[in-house]
Parts: structure tokens; C-alpha cells; sequence
């Protein structure tokens, strides 16, 4: 009898040492949004104070599978500045944007070797405004992720992304645009996330324009690459360890005068390998870790896009290794509005030659930007998305050494201009 007390007792104390439990979107476990839809992300932790999260999408429907491509990596980190109560009390409650992709979405967080999954259905939103049209090459494929995107720097492969669907079984794709994207001009881009035909690549991102008014129409045709490139390396840090965790990779080409994406991943051994066409004249090869800091945050930084050239075109191997610092200090600073404590504004930091990483700031308006000692100087710029409509910001851009305190910034109403009543 009394053995069996001590079995129930140790039982019950394994229990409460794991990690992440509890989790729900929107309270559920499975949860039907929309693309409109706030996400209200609350877990529990035991013993730990965050989670690695990683984003799936469940194209087959049947639940998490080796064949469904991850298309988002972060963290859920107890008393973090996405952390409504900013405590570590082991309760996380996060109120997140609307999420872009269409479909079933599955969203995994596992600490201390545990996990806990959410399974999402994201619907459409209700809206008067679409586009909608079919991926004509290759023709009939399903899973091939279609967005809306604005282009901030295509040297650098950095695009704003604004919604998507999965074509079906027969290459359709239909996305539903908020009101306020009506009356602007978007790209719009095929990117093959899912993997399903390795030997294409993107619609050419700088040309795929459509204006966004009511239905809009838009086929789209990829590329074939009959002739191939393969952009493989690794991902290390500075210290020339792998970085194992998997890691998001793009690679754009310049093919016939046509600016082309590929995207590609790391494996569990820090390596990647993306195919993409040879161009017929010349091809430039523009790289780019889009997801390092988001992912791994905020252990390293962004590691710097590489570029290649290659003359004459030809069937080859080109090998891009990519280095990224490990995030060793700190510049921290205090972000005001109205003189009042500004939160969850987002701040980026750049270092030449170094990469880059982001935060945001506490209730309290402050913030800890991690960053690495090995450059003597970084550039925290306020994010663009984070400045309020009719604000002007003083100090939009400054220049901090590692270790520095107090590099704030103060934003201000802009005053209307008088006007005479008649």
C-alpha cells in the first residue's frame, strides 16, 4: 500500500516539471479565424519560462506530419515584451496580429522536451476586395503558397507580406485583401514553400502587379529551370559552430532580365540547398537569413544576405556559407509617445558587416536590443509600422556602441494646421 502512495506521489510531481501545457488560440485548441481575426495566444509553464514555437501548415489535413512545410519560427518567452503581464509567472498571454495564411495551420510549441499543439482553421475574411486567379506553370498543382507582397529591397530579397493562399488540386488560388489594402498596387508572387516542384521558381516579383479594387484576376506563370544552379552551404556561428536549428533561406536570380525567388531551408545539420535557373546571358544570386532572428531570438543576430556572381551560365554548384554572431550585450534605451511609455513599439539595429537583430519595448516604454560585441556600432532605427498616423518622431535613426543605456526616442503629435471657421 504504501508503494503504491509513492508511485502516485512521484507521478504526480514528474507532471508539474514539464514544460509548456495549456495552450489555446482564441480559447481553443482548435480554433476556426479568419485572416482578420486578432490571435488571443495564451500557455502555462512548469519549470521553464519559454517555448519554441514552430508554424505548419497541415496540407493533407490529417494532423502533423513529416510532409508539412514549416513556414514560421519565434518564441513564446514567459514575461517577454509579448507577454501581456510582462512577469515571469508561468501563465504567457500574447495578443498577436491577424495571420495571413489560408488554410489549416498548426501551430507546435515544445519546451524541456515537451510540446503542446494548436490546430488552426483560417478562413478568408470577409471582404469586397480579391485576387484570385490560377498558377498556369505547372499546371494542376495544389500547395503552391500565392501572397501579395510589397517590395522593400529586392537586392536584399526583403518583401512585405500581405496575404496568401495555397493553390488547390487544380492550380486555383483566391485571396481575400482587407478593406484597406483597396485602391494600392500589389505584387503578387508563386513561392513553392511546400516543396512540391523543386525545379521552379517564382513569377517575376518586380513585374506581377495588380491593383487591388473589387475581384481582380491574375494567372501566374512560373519558371522551369531546365537548367539549374545549386546555391548550397552552411549556416555557422562566429565562433564556426553549425547552427543545427532549421533556418529560412531565399535565394533570388536575375534570370532573362527577370527577378526570380526560390526559398530553401536548413536541415538538421546547418547545410541548405536551393535549385534555381541559370540564366542564359549571366545570373546574380541574391541570399538572404530572413528568419534567424525571429527564429532563434534572441540567442543570434540576422546574418548578412550574400551575393554571387556567375560567368559563364552553366550547370554548377555554387557554395554560400552564411555567419551568424552570437548576440554576447545589449544597447537599451526607453521609447516615449506624448512623453508617455510607448509599448510593443518595434525597433531593428543593423551593423555593417555584422547583420542585424530587432526588440520591442515593455509596458514601461523600455527596451533591451541584444546585440554582439564584435562590432563596435550598431544603427536602432524605429521600425516604420510602429510610428503612429499623424506622429513625427524625434531621433528616428541612432548610432549606439554595445552596452550603451538611455538611446531613446520621443514621439510627437503633429499639429493641424489652424483653420478660420466660417
Amino acid at each position: 500500500m504504501k508503494k503504491c502512495c509513492f508511485i502516485i506521489v512521484l507521478s504526480f510531481f514528474t507532471f508539474r516539471v514539464y514544460g509548456i501545457h495549456d495552450l489555446l488560440i482564441n480559447g481553443s485548441s482548435t480554433p476556426t479565424i479568419t485572416t482578420a481575426s486578432t490571435l488571443d495566444i495564451t500557455a502555462s509553464f512548469d519549470g521553464s519560462n519559454s517555448a519554441n514555437v514552430t508554424i505548419y501548415v497541415d496540407l493533407n489535413n490529417n494532423g502533423l506530419d513529416p510532409s508539412d512545410p514549416w513556414i514560421m519560427k519565434s518564441k513564446m518567452i514567459d514575461g517577454g515584451f509579448d507577454d501581456e503581464d510582462e512577469t515571469i509567472n508561468g501563465v504567457y498571454h500574447e495578443i498577436g496580429d491577424p495571420f495571413m495564411f489560408q488554410g489549416k495551420i498548426i501551430f507546435y510549441a515544445e519546451d524541456n522536451g515537451v510540446s503542446d499543439t494548436v490546430i488552426m482553421t483560417v478562413n478568408p475574411a470577409t471582404s469586397s476586395h480579391s485576387v484570385s486567379g490560377k498558377v498556369t506553370v505547372p499546371a494542376n498543382k495544389p500547395h503552391i503558397f500565392v501572397s501579395t507582397i510589397r517590395i522593400i529591397n529586392i537586392e536584399n530579397g526583403e518583401f512585405e507580406y500581405g496575404c496568401g493562399d495555397f493553390t488547390d488540386a487544380n492550380g486555383n488560388y483566391s485571396i481575400s485583401m482587407p478593406d484597406e489594402c483597396a485602391n494600392q498596387y500589389w505584387k503578387v508572387v508563386a513561392l513553392d514553400i511546400a516543396e512540391v516542384v523543386p525545379f521552379y521558381s517564382s513569377n517575376d516579383v518586380t513585374n506581377d502587379s495588380i491593383y487591388v479594387l473589387g475581384t481582380v484576376t491574375k494567372n501566374i506563370e512560373m519558371c522551369f529551370a531546365s537548367i539549374v544552379t545549386r546555391l548550397t552551404g552552411e549556416l555557422r556561428d562566429d565562433l564556426g559552430s553549425l547552427i543545427t536549428a532549421p533556418a529560412q533561406v531565399m535565394g533570388i536570380g536575375s534570370i532573362d532580365g527577370f527577378k526570380r525567388a526560390k526559398p530553401g531551408k536548413t536541415d538538421g545539420t546547418g547545410t541548405y540547398s536551393i535549385f534555381i535557373k541559370t540564366a542564359s546571358i549571366g545570373i546574380c544570386f541574391y541570399m538572404t537569413q530572413a528568419s534567424i532572428a525571429g527564429q532563434l531570438y534572441p540567442d543570434f543576430m540576422n546574418p548578412l544576405h550574400k551575393q554571387v556572381m556567375q560567368f559563364p551560365p552553366a550547370d554548377s554548384l555554387i557554395t554560400i556559407n552564411f555567419k551568424a554572431y552570437r548576440t554576447t550585450n545589449f544597447i537599451s534605451g526607453y521609447v516615449y509617445k506624448d512623453g508617455a511609455p510607448y509599448d510593443k513599439c518595434h525597433l531593428d539595429c543593423s551593423a555593417v558587416g555584422y547583420g542585424g537583430t530587432y526588440a520591442k519595448t515593455f509596458s514601461d516604454g523600455s527596451y533591451l536590443m541584444p546585440v554582439s560585441d564584435s562590432a563596435s556600432s550598431y544603427t536602432i532605427t524605429i521600425a516604420k509600422e510602429s510610428i503612429p498616423e499623424g506622429y513625427t518622431i524625434s531621433s528616428l535613426s541612432q548610432t549606439a556602441s554595445p552596452g550603451a543605456t538611455d538611446i531613446n526616442s520621443n514621439f510627437v503629435g503633429v499639429e493641424e494646421e489652424a483653420k478660420d471657421i466660417v
